[in-house]
């Protein structure tokens, strides 16, 4: 069974909105721990001392960079890529 209905995106992120979601936003982007994270948070300074991200920095690949900071245990969970990437400027 296929709709007609044109597919709706989140004014945000892009992502696919749900049949049901009438508001312009997924439920991620309308959560407060996501709004709240316009910007990265100020980490201290031993944070840049983990071995990950020395690892990731020594190697020069700004993937691997990107996931060690994404990972590191200090955020409590992984922070999501499509987060990092909108700090970054990064689609």
């Amino acid at each position: 069974m296929t709709s007609d209905r044109p597919r709706r995106h989140c004014s945000r992120c892009g992502h696919r909105l749900a049949a049901d979601n009438r508001a312009a936003t997924c439920s991620a982007c309308q959560s407060p721990a996501t709004s709240d994270r316009g910007h990265p948070p100020d980490v201290p300074n031993d944070f840049w001392q983990a071995a990950e991200i020395r690892e990731a920095l020594a190697t020069w690949h700004m993937g691997r960079v990107i996931y060690a900071y994404r990972y590191h245990p200090w955020h409590g969970q992984a922070l999501p890529q499509e987060l990092v990437a909108g700090w970054l400027g990064l689609t």
